[in-house]
């Protein structure tokens, strides 16, 4: 038996938003995105999609749910909710609506045009070995000089790990 959730209603967006600003912790960043929003160039669809998304980031800016998720919470189409998604991943401050903090320190990275560095490469593709600092099997398995796998490290220990929190 399928269960069909019934349609995300502008009311039901209303509703939201007033339990959304009678946050205290997260309203500042709530109305920071909010006001981001305001003046994207999207679908209608999108738009109530970017609210959605926005409404479910946590205090360090990441999002509580998948794209597909609110998709299917809310009854829009998952190109509506990816198109918010992308938007929303654009947003001051940089790194907002990550799903992890990989994610986040990657999206960093690429604001900087530096997604294909070294640091992102250890971040991508050995984010275990990073957080233990195995700088060793780093420069093993990134064929990097244990001087430019430091220098990586530095990098990165410079970005945000919690954007939403400023």
């Amino acid at each position: 038996m399928l269960f069909r959730s019934q349609p995300y209603t502008s009311e039901d967006a209303e509703r939201r938003q007033h339990f959304l600003d009678s946050l205290v912790g997260e309203t500042s960043l709530q109305e920071h995105l909010m006001r981001q929003a305001d003046t994207a160039d999207l679908s209608p669809a999108a738009h109530d999609a970017l609210r959605h998304l926005i409404g479910g980031i946590d205090d360090r800016g990441f999002l509580t749910q998948s794209a597909a998720d609110v998709a299917l919470q809310t009854g829009l189409a998952l190109e509506a909710v990816q198109e918010a998604l992308h938007t929303l991943r654009t947003f001051d401050p940089i790194g907002i609506g990550a799903s992890d903090l990989p994610d986040c320190l990657l999206l960093q990275l690429s604001a900087k045009g530096r997604g294909k560095c070294l640091a992102a490469r250890m971040i991508r593709d050995h984010f275990d070995l990073l957080t233990r600092r195995r700088i060793p099997e780093l420069g093993r398995k990134l064929s990097a000089d244990p001087d430019d796998i430091q220098s990586a490290i530095e990098e990165i220990s410079k970005l945000d790990p919690a954007p939403g929190r400023r």
